[in-house]
């Protein structure tokens, strides 16, 4: 019936969907998704192709809170700051010298940089979700170490565009093929009352979901931030059996 209406072609075995590529074995039981090709692009659309790679995306001690600026000469001093570092529009790398005019132009980059590394959060790399779901935080009011840890984000992206998202070769030995990792940081952000909630869905050894925000409720211990996140875990857990029992 969709044929009828809008017409299906075949061109063979599925390698590229949105921007993706996609690899699989049937033989084998494994299949990989990359997103190198446009983690290339990105870098390339800021100058970083060639920079020096770091092994995190933002340092495990980092304690970031809403230090933007508050009034028009705080603007003038990031956008100072922010042009030494960057060299220009819209490259980190400096290749491009026509620099940020205003402070908007600050904010407007910062938002670009956080919605392209959502879309690869999202689609093959679940590892950086945890560093872009904190950033979009700070996004309306970035400051300048907001904008340094953007750039070391894409430092990080430059030494791991290689990793795939794999399914089918882990090695599993748990009796149930969902298994769901969750964890609590209790009031740990900063200048923050909200405790955060994070977790990863595992199926059959592989990640399929993962999550990490900020609860709806200021928790009063540790071990009730930790509640409130099974809660949360427990509820997605719900839907997945759902989906894998009754619709797959």
């Amino acid at each position: 019936k969709i044929h009828a209406i809008t017409p299906l072609g075949s061109f063979g075995e599925l390698g590229w969907l949105l921007g993706m590529s996609i690899t699989y074995d049937r033989r084998k039981g494994i299949m990989r998704i990359s997103q190198q090709a446009k983690i290339e692009a990105l870098l390339e659309r800021y100058g970083m192709s060639d920079c020096n790679p770091v092994d995190t995306p933002i340092w495990h001690k980092e304690k970031l809170i809403n230090d933007g600026p508050d009034t028009p000469a705080d603007e003038r001093a990031v956008l100072d700051s922010v042009n030494k570092i960057s060299g220009g529009v819209p490259c980190f790398g400096g290749k491009i010298k026509k620099r940020y005019s205003h402070y908007k132009d600050v904010v407007q980059a910062v938002r670009k940089i956080i919605g392209s590394l959502g879309h690869l959060a999202c689609w093959g790399r679940p590892d950086i979700r945890q560093s872009v779901y904190l950033m979009a935080r700070f996004q309306s009011r970035p400051s300048l170490r907001h904008f340094k840890i953007l750039k070391r984000m894409l430092q990080y992206m430059k030494g791991t565009q290689h990793l795939q998202l794999t399914f089918g070769t882990r090695s599993f030995n748990d009796k149930s093929p969902l298994i769901c990792m969750v964890d609590a940081n209790y009031v740990g952000d900063g200048d923050s009352c909200y405790s955060t909630t994070g977790y990863v869905y595992w199926l059959y050894g592989c990640p399929i979901l993962c999550d990490s925000r900020k609860q709806t409720a200021v928790s009063t211990s540790t071990t009730e931030a930790e509640l409130i996140a099974a809660s949360m875990a427990a509820k997605t857990g719900r839907y997945l059996r759902r989906l894998l029992q009754h619709d797959f």
